[in-house]
């Protein structure tokens, strides 16, 4: 039997919320880290399903090959920097 490593985060008010608080739990966040007394999200699901989202990245509206206008604007900052 191995021997649980679960502990148990109480939201205590001298911690505050990230401005994304409400989005993570409605994500079904798992786990919090505290840095700077806020507290940060920290894990949504078991490693093997992370690791899978990590790889393959949901695309949101395709990238600068299907859209020139974007290319255009990553190009504009880049060559006057």
């Amino acid at each position: 039997m191995q021997p649980s490593t679960a502990t148990n985060l109480w939201f205590y008010p001298c911690y505050r919320r990230s401005p994304f608080f409400a989005a993570t739990q409605k994500a079904d966040c798992q786990g919090y880290d505290i840095y700077n007394h806020m507290l940060l999200p920290a894990g949504y699901a078991d490693a093997e399903t992370e690791y899978w989202h990590l790889k393959h990245p949901l695309s949101r509206g395709g990238d600068a090959r299907t859209r020139p206008r974007v290319a255009g604007i990553g190009r504009m900052l880049t060559e006057g920097a």
